[in-house]
């Protein structure tokens, strides 16, 4: 079952995205909560292990906006994607900040809308996930590539970070890089290779992952990684 919320104070707007979201995904069982305000969406995150798959959030929500929930939701959850929507198109440059799948502009185009859940079904697909695997000891293990914040290597070893966990094991960060999809990956420093998805801003030394840790850029690297990042924020 697909978990989605929808943050939005306007009703009409409400009942309109509601329908264009259940038309889309009419072969999937849906479960969609409604927040006509912001400070219920943040308080439904106040409960450790909430989360939704997907999140509908309206930029222009009265007392705490849009931008604001989103960093309270990201403070709890990295992983549910969040949509923006909003009447100001230029907004969709604040909404990089909070790691937003799509921004939808109001009125809600149902093509628009339909494009960005058909890329979340593909992107989610369990049939088609892809696994890191490696070995510990005599063990061999797999975890999912999409929830891996970052590799980094240190000796012999490298760690694998993930929201929840880490995993060390012995190997090469440059042997990662060759088996690792570079398209969602940035060698950003000999000792860090970096999930795109969870980059939340740069800053002229660092990368500031979504969880608010921060990875150093070589300087080398510096000018490459930003054409790089903004080259991914292009083809979002």
């Amino acid at each position: 079952m697909l978990e989605i919320a929808i943050c939005e104070s306007d009703i009409s707007q409400v009942e309109e995205l509601e329908q264009l979201i259940v038309k889309s995904l009419f072969d999937e069982e849906l479960n969609i909560d409604i927040y006509d305000n912001g400070e219920e969406m943040i308080k439904a995150f106040s409960d450790d292990g909430f989360r939704y798959d997907m999140i509908f959030l309206d930029t222009d929500l009265k007392k705490v906006c849009g931008f604001d929930v989103a960093a309270a939701i990201r403070k709890k959850d990295i992983s549910s994607e969040l949509i923006f929507i909003s009447e100001d198109r230029l907004k969709v440059f604040d909404a990089f900040k909070y790691n937003a799948f799509d921004f939808l502009v109001k009125p809600i185009d149902y093509d628009g809308l339909f494009d960005a859940l058909e890329r979340f079904k593909l992107y989610h697909d369990d049939g088609s996930e892809e696994y890191f695997t490696f070995r510990i000891s005599s063990t061999e293990n797999k975890v999912k590539l999409k929830s891996i914040l970052y590799f980094c290597s240190f000796g012999r070893k490298v760690i694998i970070v993930t929201p929840k966990q880490k995993f060390e094991f012995y190997s090469k960060l440059d042997d990662i890089e060759k088996t690792v999809d570079s398209t969602r990956f940035i060698r950003v420093h000999q000792s860090y290779y970096v999930n795109s998805r969870y980059i939340k801003f740069l800053t002229k030394n660092d990368i500031v992952l979504e969880n608010d840790e921060y990875i150093p850029i070589s300087r080398q690297r510096q000018k490459s990684i930003r054409e790089e990042y903004i080259k991914l924020l292009s083809d979002t």
